[in-house]
């Protein structure tokens, strides 16, 4: 953990919430500026794993298979796999999501964690995404991703970790500009509540 995040966890302000505490920590998380993906990889703390399992939470690095004709991709994604197969998986980038909308959504995911402290998982399938309008912010984060394109040991984040790797700025994105895609999500889940 860096020095930022130890001394805000370490005295959090008294007196708050647990809504309240979430809210504070997200707004400590948006003020760090630079955390290089590459050093958290390398960190000894994380779980290197090769069996990726639905509902879990990774961090990986990545390389596009069709990098050339995508308008942009994240580089370390963050993921929630909701379909895992030998060669591919669905999953959950909240990277492409506003601060904002990322907390919404990740708020409106904690009803589906099922399991024990280590074991916790989110329980999710298309169908619930699709179906339920609390987590309409999930379209411009649900992506696919091929198992050969995974350029860095598959990293586990621990479920204490969750909110502190989703809000970090991990994300790089290659092709367009941090503001550009979430712009473009933005626009998407508009688009999309419309309809």
């Amino acid at each position: 953990m860096t020095k930022i995040f130890r001394d805000y966890v370490e005295s959090p302000p008294s007196g708050l919430n647990e809504e309240e505490s979430r809210n504070w920590f997200r707004e400590k998380a948006a003020d760090v500026q630079r955390l290089y993906a590459a050093n958290v990889l390398r960190k000894k703390a994380v779980v290197n794993t090769p069996i990726m399992i639905s509902g879990r939470c990774y961090f990986f690095r990545y390389d596009a298979k069709t990098k050339d004709v995508l308008p942009y991709y994240d580089m370390y994604p963050v993921i929630f796999p909701i379909k895992v197969t030998k060669t591919h998986f669905l999953g959950l980038n909240l990277h492409y999501l506003p601060i904002t909308f990322r907390a919404a959504l990740m708020d409106n995911l904690y009803p589906y964690v099922t399991g024990e402290e280590a074991m916790s998982k989110v329980k999710m399938s298309y169908n619930i995404l699709l179906n339920s309008s609390k987590l309409r912010f999930y379209k411009p984060c649900l992506k696919q991703y091929l198992n050969n394109h995974i350029r860095s040991k598959l990293v586990e984040v621990s479920v204490e970790e969750w909110e502190l790797a989703l809000f970090l700025p991990l994300q790089r994105f290659v092709g367009s500009t941090l503001s550009n895609v979430h712009r473009d999500s933005v626009r998407t889940i508009r688009s999309s509540q419309t309809r």
